[in-house]
């Protein structure tokens, strides 16, 4: 008797891509309304590979993520105009409110807004937007990590959703930041309208604006330092800390932190003039 030859073999199972669906339409009232995408459930790679240029530690290891429902997130960031129609008021108060020095308009994205104004369980926007049940909806909220990312992505696994990008020369076509944010009259940078970047289409392939740019953007995790390098389903990230994750960079920052893949993080009660977020909803309704 002899021993026999040893086969063995590799196998990828690969689920289905996130993607795009319908989009629907909320009236908050008064003429003015919430547009939201559907994103499908399906896997994707979070983070970045070791060679992307200006990668940060915390942004792996690249690995892959399942996303096991559907869930609709904003077509846009949250506007001035949406905020005060839902929560009456700005929380904070003279140079803590949006103003002419830092961008003023109804479709312009709210800011100087904390994770604790959206998220407090008594006052938060929230409670004030579950509450009214726009439309019949209710069970907003704010994405996880892991759903901005797949979403801010549009399906690609470039540095940026329009490409690799590496010399930066394409990003003034598709978000506000650092560079082109500012003005002789503004020279510290202010937000610009929804969707209103130089492209003539700035939409990712999901069909969503600013995902890069404008105001960072507040996930519902908690920070978390860095990534599990095995495949993850619906990560939500730790239910305590004392920082919380911002996502996309925003006009005062510099492009290498307008990638989806970078994460910035601060305190819950901070209010910044560059500091936003865009709503989420699961789709069982």
């Amino acid at each position: 008797m002899t021993d026999s030859d040893v086969s063995s073999a590799v196998y990828t199972i690969n689920l289905a891509p996130l993607a795009a669906g319908e989009t629907i339409t909320i009236d908050l009232g008064g003429g003015i309304t919430l547009e939201m995408i559907k994103i499908t459930a399906g896997t994707f790679q979070m983070g970045s590979p070791t060679t992307e240029k200006d990668r940060a530690v915390n942004e792996g290891p690249l690995h892959s993520v399942t996303l096991t429902r559907d869930f609709y997130i904003g077509k846009y960031e949250l506007t001035q105009a949406q905020w005060l129609k839902v929560y009456g008021s700005w929380p904070g108060t003279g140079s803590s409110a949006p103003s002419a020095t830092y961008g003023l308009g109804d479709n312009y994205p709210a800011y100087f807004i904390s994770w604790n104004d959206v998220c407090d369980t008594s006052t938060g926007f929230l409670k004030k937007i579950n509450d009214l049940n726009p439309s019949g909806y209710s069970g907003f909220r704010l994405p996880t990590e892991a759903e901005w990312e797949c979403a801010a992505r549009g399906g690609t696994q470039t540095a940026f959703y329009w490409g690799d990008d590496s010399s930066y020369s394409s990003i003034t076509n598709y978000a506000w930041y650092s560079v082109n944010s500012n003005s002789t009259e503004k020279p510290d940078g202010y937000v610009h309208s929804a969707g209103s970047a130089a492209s003539a289409n700035p939409a990712n392939a999901f069909g969503l604006y600013d995902t890069a740019g404008n105001v960072a953007e507040l996930c519902s995790d908690r920070w978390l330092r860095t990534y599990t390098d095995t495949m993850i389903t619906d990560p939500t990230g730790p239910v305590t800390g004392t920082s919380i994750l911002l996502r996309g960079g925003s006009y005062i920052n510099g492009a290498k932190y307008c990638r989806p893949a970078y994460r910035g993080y601060d305190f819950p009660s901070t209010r910044a003039r560059a500091l936003g977020f865009r709503l989420a909803l699961s789709a069982v309704q």
